[in-house]
């Protein structure tokens, strides 16, 4: 039998015996700088062909005056409800989601090293990043259909926060077939969702028998959207920019409340309820 000695070991071997004997910790945070320090770039699909440009998105907590000095008791001059809903001091000074995670890759020569470094480190992009399907020629909803049901079942189950653009005829009761498909493929694992639903034409519909306050959006909307949101099994967040010319603060922040308010009263008891916040985009922080 011939003894190879370290001497006669390829430098390469060397290396690998070296970085699989640290700590797990310590290489699951070189991964992390591996993970950030590769951004990924939109690809040129044909000369003169448009790229979507890459943007932080930036979005701050809708304010309403009028709701900030009302409780849900208050009534108008004439007897009419003004609104169901308050703002409390916790919504003043509301926390968000990150704008700024990362959109980022593992290198393949990284994960073919061999079998652990690819268990170990390929569930970062999809534990970090956040994926954005923004409006591009149609809408983002429509983008987020034809993409995630090619992830392996083990990707959409890490893939953890998202950006959605979309239209309200997205959310139309005979349009909901792509939100409910988009809910449930990524119902195992999604935390954060950031939606961005931009105004069209549609009917106004009012918040109650008594409210004056008419809405662009039909009720329809709200509820096909709630009922899909309510059967995402690990969503705790939910941040909703209503990008309504004709909308108020108030309105805008009425509606993501009678959301908020049908999405937890169909979620099963025991199951911790999801927050919805009405946001608004801002230039930058």
């Amino acid at each position: 039998m011939t003894f190879i000695s370290p001497c006669n070991q390829s430098p390469l071997e060397t290396q690998r015996l070296a970085f699989l004997t640290l700590p797990a910790e310590i290489r699951l945070n070189i991964y992390s700088w591996v993970h950030a320090g590769h951004p990924i770039e939109h690809a040129q699909l044909d000369p003169g062909y448009p790229i979507p440009p890459r943007t932080i998105y930036f979005t701050k907590p809708v304010r309403a005056k009028l709701l900030s000095q009302l409780n849900s008791s208050q009534h108008s001059s004439n007897g009419n409800v003004l609104c169901n809903m308050s703002v409390g001091p916790e919504q003043e000074t509301q926390r968000l989601l990150r704008h700024d995670r990362p959109l980022s890759r593992i290198p393949t020569s990284l994960l073919v090293v061999n079998r652990q470094v690819y268990l170990e480190a390929r569930s970062l992009p999809f534990l970090k990043n956040e994926f954005a399907f923004v409006n591009w020629f149609s809408s983002g909803l429509s983008l987020a259909n034809s993409l995630v049901p090619i992830l392996a079942p083990w990707q959409q189950a890490l893939l953890r926060f998202a950006r959605l653009e979309s239209f309200t005829t997205d959310f139309q009761e005979n349009e909901h077939n792509k939100w409910n498909n988009f809910c449930g493929l990524l119902s195992p694992g999604l935390r954060g969702l950031r939606i961005r639903i931009q105004g069209e034409n549609t009917p106004p519909v009012s918040l109650g028998p008594r409210s004056k306050t008419k809405f662009a959006m039909p009720e329809s909307s709200w509820r096909c959207l709630g009922l899909a949101v309510a059967e995402m099994k690990a969503l705790r967040w939910l941040e909703i920019e209503l990008n309504i010319a004709a909308w108020s603060g108030t309105q805008k922040i009425a509606w993501c409340k009678k959301l908020e308010e049908s999405v937890n009263m169909a979620k099963k008891k025991g199951k911790r309820d999801i927050r919805v916040v009405c946001v608004e985009w801002q230039a930058s922080c």
